[in-house]
């Protein structure tokens, strides 16, 4: 069921066109995106975790984090008991971050002021 975990680099392209979703307003389709990341699983897991990585990509957007905040924050997320986050997925979303975080978060502030 957590097909898009099995590879650190597709976690990493994920988050690029979320972050291009959510920040910079490019409107791609769940559907268009499976298919760029060349996945095979149904579009309604594909969706669902895309959802769940464009919350927490918003969360740590939010908040700003920086890198020990990040860290906290991603090992929180794969701890929890329903729907944990894959350690796969965290080096991925903490190299992401490092290279998106200031673009990101000007995005953020632009779009809740």
């Amino acid at each position: 069921h957590h097909v898009i975990m099995d590879r650190p680099e597709t976690v990493f392209v994920l988050l690029g066109a979320l972050s291009k979703r959510l920040f910079y307003g490019e409107a791609i389709a769940d559907e268009t995106l499976k298919t760029q990341l060349g996945l095979e699983i149904e579009n309604d897991d594909f969706s669902a975790q895309a959802k769940r990585y464009s919350s927490l990509l918003t969360s740590i957007a939010s908040a700003n984090m920086d890198l020990d905040q990040l860290e906290a924050f991603l090992t929180s997320q794969t701890k929890k008991k329903e729907s944990a986050l894959d350690t796969n997925a965290v080096a991925p979303m903490k190299k992401f971050w490092k290279q998106n975080r200031s673009k990101a978060s000007r995005m953020i502030l632009s779009i809740t002021t």
